[in-house]
């Protein structure tokens, strides 16, 4: 069965060393192991690990707090912080945006 992934969602590279469709072992791989992910997360239980716990207890809340102690006087700062998560939420898709964001 093909699956599609839309490769545009992950941070572009500069080299193929960090290309993730090469890192998987090419592009269908690339969208199975996407596939997996999405639906691992998507179920009501699941069995988080300590990285994707860190992602969601810490770095999201942390990057809120810190959005919203510098203020609106600080517009470069907040709209850094807001294209970051926009890119994080794109990467890990929008089964972990709708739930975990």
């Amino acid at each position: 069965e093909e699956i599609y992934v839309d490769v545009t969602r992950f941070p572009s590279v500069s080299s193929s060393l960090s290309d993730l469709a090469v890192m998987s072992g090419g592009e269908q791989t690339l969208a199975h192991l996407v596939a997996q992910f999405e639906s691992h997360i998507d179920q009501e239980w699941f069995e988080p690990w300590e990285e994707f716990n860190w992602i969601v207890n810490n770095l999201l809340t942390r990057i809120l707090e810190v959005t919203m102690s510098v203020g609106l006087s600080m517009q470069r700062v907040v709209h850094a912080l807001c294209q970051f998560t926009f890119r994080l939420c794109r990467t890990f898709g929008r089964t972990f945006t709708e739930k975990k964001v």
